[in-house]
């Protein structure tokens, strides 16, 4: 078997690991994994703040429902305040009594 040497001393068959096609190749083959790995990262990253942000509507949901049921309850606690107020203003026994203070100078 005979092997031939070409003019530039490479055999024939066989390219230099230093080739520029094989560099070409193999950079744009790292560029490629490199544009995966960071778009899998920025994926993942995505993924983490759209929890995050979701765990917080859901938290601000229940925060403004806990407010609104609060809100509910003390407008409820001041109308029958209200209401108990207006019944003592109404009451016999209590005009008694500020007639009786009027009489001494204390009203209230």
């Amino acid at each position: 078997m005979e092997i031939h040497v070409k003019s530039d001393g490479e055999t024939p068959g066989h390219t230099s690991p230093a080739s520029p096609d094989l560099n070409d190749l193999a950079r744009a083959l790292g560029k490629a994994e490199a544009e995966l790995v960071d778009l899998t990262l920025r994926v993942k990253e995505s993924e983490g703040r759209e929890q995050l942000l979701i765990d917080q509507v859901f938290s601000a949901q229940e925060a403004l429902a806990n407010a609104r049921a609060t809100e509910e309850e003390l407008r409820m606690q001041l109308n029958r305040y209200g209401q108990f107020y207006e019944a003592v203003q109404r009451s016999r026994a209590w005009k008694i009594v500020q007639s009786l203070r009027r009489f001494f100078g204390r009203e209230w």
